[in-house]
């Protein structure tokens, strides 16, 4: 424990806790146990106590809103709430306000899984205006939408206090993105894994708020992120700004590994997707590794170090293509075994408009080998 730190039992974190059992959940896998987590759950928020789920699957029909501080399970591979079979609802469990411009902060989910069970139109777990919050130990599976997403409402709420972190999540076999980001703010991503989802392993993404201003996805640190065997893309950043990623790793997606795009318009500032990374790898994802959009923005990308191996890419997809980017730099980088061209670099036309020619991109060192059309 670090300086200062207090040691918590178990015991003590029980004592801490109400259980959902304590309220006539069966967590049997069968009963609909619905009624009994929200009875729990409003219990647990009034007496300012954390949600206990012991191991079991606790089924229910319809979405759950969270209401307490905190939530947490024996383990993300046996605390498991679960969709009812042939249900349909927009989430499984929601955090936060669903709709207007109210905030919930200081709250927790920790050693839980939450499963659509082909159910789940948006997200398995979805969060709204959640600020100064830890997500940790998760599973999302099995939805028809994505597995695990926020969003923020407006600038009505203060977003310069989002400061969420997101660490040790696996989402995976949901028919939309395994994560998506939007809005996020001074946020610190650890160690999350999408796998097998229909769409994007994962999304970051500004968005456009009532006032017509650009809310960034901004000033975020990422320690490591894996996608791996995605319908989509690897990793998408949508008008990011000023992110700092320690390593980033795309593995057998049926799109690009890394996709740049910039698909607001009509807001009166723009982010850059200013990303810089120290470690890229990207390995046989179909559609190339690094891809910018022709209308992205892309102003102050820097990658330390690039591996990208194309042994399964798609025919005319090139390890690298850049449109009418500026003032990007790459350290050390291996492009081996591309059908098409490994690096291709020309004009485009940012946030729709004029051409604009590729400007101030730097190789350290690029090494090509085995490559189509080099």
């Amino acid at each position: 424990a670090g300086t200062g730190a207090v040691s918590t039992t178990v015991q003590t974190k029980l004592r801490e806790s109400m259980s959902v059992m304590d309220f006539g959940a069966t967590g049997n896998g069968s009963t609909n146990d619905y009624t009994a987590i929200v009875a729990a759950d409003a219990a647990a928020a009034s007496a300012g106590k954390a949600l206990y789920f012991p191991s079991g699957t606790y089924i229910s029909n319809t979405l759950i809103l969270m209401t307490a501080s905190a939530w947490f399970g024996d383990s993300e591979n046996t605390s498991i709430i679960k969709l009812q079979s042939g249900a349909s609802v927009t989430n499984l469990v929601h955090v936060g306000p669903t709709s207007g411009t109210s905030t919930k902060t200081f709250c927790s989910l920790e050693n839980l899984q939450f499963n659509g069970n082909s159910g789940c139109t948006d997200s398995a777990l979805k969060l709204r205006n959640v600020q100064q919050s830890s997500f940790r130990f998760l599973q999302t599976c099995n939805a028809v939408g994505n597995g695990f997403s926020t969003t923020t409402s407006t600038t009505s709420i203060n977003t310069q206090i989002l400061r969420n972190e997101y660490a040790s999540i696996v989402s995976y076999s949901n028919t939309g993105a395994g994560f998506l980001f939007v809005g996020e703010k001074d946020t610190r991503f650890d160690n999350l894994f999408a796998r097998n989802n229909g769409s994007d392993g994962f999304k970051f993404k500004a968005f456009k708020d009532d006032g017509n201003q650009l809310a960034e996805t901004t000033t975020c640190t990422i320690t490591s992120l894996l996608s791996r065997d995605n319908g989509g893309n690897g990793f998408v950043f949508d008008m990011v700004e000023k992110y700092v990623a320690g390593a980033l790793e795309s593995t057998i997606n049926a799109g690009a590994g890394f996709q740049f795009e910039s698909t607001l318009t009509g807001a009166t500032s723009y982010g850059s997707n200013s990303l810089v990374c120290g470690a890229m790898l990207s390995r046989n994802d179909a559609q190339g590794a690094i891809r910018m959009s022709n209308t992205a923005y892309v102003y102050g990308l820097k990658i330390g170090s690039l591996i990208a191996f194309g042994f399964n890419s798609t025919l005319n997809y090139p390890g690298i293509i850049i449109y009418g980017g500026s003032t990007i730099s790459f350290g050390n980088v291996l492009i081996q075994g591309f059908k098409a061209t490994a690096v291709f670099i020309q004009s485009g036309t940012p946030l729709g408009g004029p051409t604009t020619e590729s400007n101030n991109i730097h190789f350290d060192l690029l090494k090509l080998v085995g490559n189509g059309d080099v």
